[in-house]
């Protein structure tokens, strides 16, 4: 028991931490290959690791969902969203949306059963691997965007803002804002190591530049009044 435990534990772990990285998935064949390919993947890799983590929490009471304010929250829109979907004018779409977008409730509800398990299984060293994890593909994704401002990757999407593997110059800029929050949030706490402070004050410059670049003011300005 112990060993099938250990295995399913590693399985569900290993998948949280491979996810980080389906920004990079592009889909040439796919329709949108910047939105379904990514999509599926990430379904794909919820719903497998799901049924390790289910049976992790039948197993033991430690790997089931701790009933913090936060998890209430969460589990109380997810099921108002639910009943919204269910009676609203067109419950296809609102439950399966369409796939330039690929959202509606079915991609909420896979995004919430992400939150179950990251919430369940990890703990403070496994929250550092998947922090760190994520920035490392925030890296990479930035290193592509510059290669894209030399000129040496062109973007499938077009025009002067860099977009990287995101195929949308806003998103990727949503993408580094989130990352530079985790970045600021590292300096804090590692603020009297100065190895930590060159790091990640170095990767926290990078992504400046690079948001710079994706010219999010002039997107502001297109839709502003």
């Amino acid at each position: 028991m112990k060993e099938t435990e250990k295995i399913f534990l590693w399985i569900v772990k290993i998948g949280l931490w491979i996810i980080p990285f389906i920004p990079f998935i592009i889909s040439p064949a796919m329709l949108f290959p910047f939105i379904t390919g990514k999509n599926f993947l990430f379904r794909v890799i919820v719903e497998f690791i799901f049924v390790f983590w289910a049976g992790l929490a039948v197993l033991k009471q430690e790997y089931r969902p701790r009933l913090t304010l936060l998890f209430k929250a969460v589990t109380i829109f997810i099921a108002i969203i639910f009943f919204a979907d269910l009676f609203s004018p067109n419950p296809y779409r609102s439950f399966f949306s369409n796939y330039e977008r690929m959202e509606g409730f079915m991609m909420l509800f896979h995004l919430y059963l992400y939150f179950v398990m990251l919430s369940s299984v990890f703990t403070r060293r496994d929250w550092m691997i998947f922090i760190h994890s994520t920035l490392t593909a925030s890296v990479l994704i930035s290193y592509v965007a510059v290669l894209q401002k030399m000129g040496l990757r062109v973007s499938l999407q077009g025009g002067f803002r860099v977009d990287s593997t995101l195929g949308n110059p806003t998103y990727l800029a949503a993408y580094l804002l989130f990352h530079i929050w985790l970045l600021l949030m590292l300096l804090y706490m590692y603020w009297k190591k100065k190895w930590a402070v060159v790091i990640y004050g170095a990767i926290l410059i990078f992504e400046l530049v690079i948001l710079y670049f994706t010219n999010l003011s002039w997107f502001c300005r297109r839709i502003g009044p």
